[in-house]
């Protein structure tokens, strides 16, 4: 499956930028800096482009607002060298 989604990939970027969920360093994405999360994004030869950026719903919002404080606690745990830096 993993093998499959790598080959998809490589063939929607050799086409030219398109539009995948992928893991990338976020500035100030719904407030968030400094976390990677997996985003909607214009990904093309280079890498990610451009993240997509969507509306979210106030419960959406403070659902992936938590979802940031969980990642920050648990890479706080695992010491200065894991720590974001947001």
């Amino acid at each position: 499956m993993a093998r499959r989604a790598r080959t998809d990939a490589t063939i929607r970027v050799a086409d030219g930028p398109g539009v995948l969920s992928v893991s990338s360093l976020v500035e100030d994405y719904q407030g968030i800096t400094g976390l990677c999360l997996s985003l909607p994004s214009i990904v093309g030869r280079n890498g990610v482009e451009q993240i997509v950026r969507i509306p979210l719903a106030l419960e959406e919002a403070a659902a992936l607002q938590h979802s940031a404080a969980v990642l920050r606690e648990s890479l706080g745990s695992l010491g200065p060298i894991m720590a974001p830096s947001g």
